[in-house]
């Protein structure tokens, strides 16, 4: 299970802030946030995910990122 989940599905997930949540409680354990960038290309690759202030428990993986290229900046404060 997601609680929050940001997805290219083939294009570029771009300028996106993830902000003051509180996560709790997950049903199977699973994943907080999720980032899932489409694996695009230079230059309309995921990038600018800010990522700040959340709070996370019960979660097995309070962020997880799949299908990001390497020049994506997702920051987590």
């Amino acid at each position: 299970m997601k609680v929050i989940q940001v997805a290219a599905y083939g294009g570029a997930v771009q300028v996106i802030t993830i902000a003051n949540n509180e996560i709790t409680e997950i049903a199977d354990q699973g994943v907080g946030i999720q980032i899932d960038g489409g694996n695009v290309p230079s230059p309309n690759q995921t990038t600018d995910i800010t990522i700040s202030n959340n709070t996370m428990a019960g979660v097995s993986q309070p962020l997880q990122t799949m299908n990001t290229v390497s020049e994506a900046v997702i920051t987590v404060t």
